[in-house]
């Protein structure tokens, strides 16, 4: 079992960003990740270690906005649950602190088909949303 650690940048992710590049390096650009990385709009965010402490996943969250939280990235080692994991406590955190939607942008055919699994459906060609109200994920 990991262990998922939430907070503000400066308290879990900072002095992280290479390694959390070099997990999803084959996905996504530099300049979008620097970019993405220093977002004034940027809330909280998590950390995932597996059992000996290595950063093993992350994820980049937009502040929380409307009754909504943003999920800007998730990167993950793949093949081990640590996204699964790391996913299912972005939802239960913001169900409990009362929010009505997760929204998020994925970049591959391939993720926006791991959301569904979620119960994330399509709003529009880009975006994706999970009904807080209406799903439970166990």
């Amino acid at each position: 079992m990991a262990t998922i650690v939430r907070g503000n940048r400066r308290s879990v992710l900072k002095g992280k960003t290479h390694k959390m590049y070099s997990i999803v390096n084959k996905y996504i650009s530099k300049d979008w990740f620097k970019s993405t990385m220093k977002a004034k709009t940027r809330g909280n965010n998590y950390v995932v270690y597996n059992n000996s402490g290595k950063l093993s996943g992350f994820a980049v969250m937009g502040k929380n906005m409307g009754g909504a939280t943003y999920i800007y990235l998730i990167g993950a080692r793949q093949g081990k649950g640590y996204g699964t994991q790391l996913l299912k406590q972005i939802i239960l955190n913001a169900r409990r602190r009362g929010l009505k939607h997760v929204l998020l942008e994925p970049t591959e055919d391939r993720v926006r088909a791991w959301y569904r699994r979620f119960g994330f459906k399509n709003v529009s060609n880009n975006l994706m949303a999970l009904n807080l109200e209406r799903t439970s994920v166990s």
